[in-house]
């Protein structure tokens, strides 16, 4: 009598039971979230997925008209809730590595990058998150936010009047026709315009390749920064078309808020294009005594409120001056 025989299995058999059993441990594992994830090259990262991992901080810089050079003499500093919790830290090859700082995805904080090699220009990037997944950098697994900057351009302010006649800085922009009344000195080289009430017409240009302006939110201390055109004088002269008008300490101030995208000069292949932002103020000699004159300063400023200055006599904590000249309103 023969005894048949318990069928055995097949080596292909058993390899496909092995592939079962670590396939349904690693779909367990992933599903508790201590399986490590794969990025898209399938390479392991640290499970930087998981909601309770924390790893330190990286900022990259780059600049929206390539000038890298300008950017990597910056530094960084990063806010939460108002108060410092890393730097101001230099970079290095346009990245900032915040090994003492570690943030979990989801965490919100501001970025703060002030560009040292000009005068300190600062641009915010306010309710920054962070990103669900890690990446290396340097031999460092961390968070990394990219953000992106500008250079600060070069201004000019020129100034004309309805009929296309140019003024110089300190000229005489006189409202009187004929000669011999314009701007208290009496001379007959200023003639223009010669009109009792004319157009000011004042155009902000960049001359500085790859440059520009941007403006930015100030978390810290709840401001919009901006770029602004200023006319300010003794108050005898009458200017309209001002955005905002107001008199602080006995200065007479016309604002007027310019736009970011018309202050910009960027090379694109063997094209140059500068834009420009051209404002028109109409102006009357209003109290100014016949053969007087008032001397208006006019300056751009950028990273600068009006509301501030009005409130508390400063632009704002990061304002300077773009660029200024004056003018002479006579009659």
């Amino acid at each position: 009598m023969q005894i048949a025989k318990r069928p055995g299995l097949t080596n292909a058999g058993a390899v496909v039971i092995v592939i079962f059993i670590l396939a349904a441990a690693y779909i367990y594992l992933a599903s508790t979230g201590q399986a490590p994830a794969l990025n898209v090259q399938g390479q392991h990262t640290t499970g930087a997925t998981s909601a309770s991992s924390s790893l330190p901080l990286t900022v990259s810089v780059t600049d929206k008209y390539g000038n890298y050079a300008d950017t990597g003499d910056g530094t960084i500093t990063i806010y939460q809730n108002g108060a410092v919790v890393g730097g101001p830290t230099g970079l290095s090859d346009n990245t900032v590595i915040f090994s003492n700082v570690f943030v979990t995805p989801g965490e919100v904080f501001s970025i703060l990058f002030t560009q040292s090699d000009q005068s300190s220009l600062a641009e915010w990037f306010p309710n920054v998150v962070v990103p669900s997944s890690s990446s290396l950098i340097q031999s460092t697994q961390t968070y990394a936010i990219p953000i992106v900057t500008f250079t600060l351009g070069t201004y000019s302010i020129a100034m004309s009047d309805q009929s296309n006649n140019a003024y110089a800085g300190g000229g005489c922009f006189n409202e009187t026709a004929g000669t011999g009344h314009q701007c208290g000195g009496g001379s007959a080289t200023a003639s223009k315009p010669g009109v009792n009430t004319s157009n000011l017409f004042l155009t902000v240009a960049n001359s500085a390749t790859n440059t520009g302006y941007t403006s930015t939110f100030d978390p810290v201390d709840n401001l919009q920064l901006s770029s602004l055109l200023v006319i300010s004088g003794a108050g005898a002269a009458s200017f309209s078309g001002c955005g905002q008008t107001f008199t602080r300490s006995g200065t007479f101030y016309c604002v007027t808020a310019l736009v970011d995208a018309q202050l910009s000069c960027q090379k694109i292949g063997q094209s140059l294009t500068c834009a420009s932002s051209r404002t028109s103020i109409t102006v009357a000699p209003g109290t100014i005594s016949h053969g007087s004159s008032e001397t208006e300063t006019i300056t751009m400023y950028v990273d600068a409120n009006a509301n501030n200055f009005q409130s508390i006599g400063s632009w704002g904590p990061y304002a300077q001056s773009g660029a200024t000249t004056t003018l002479k309103i006579g009659i």
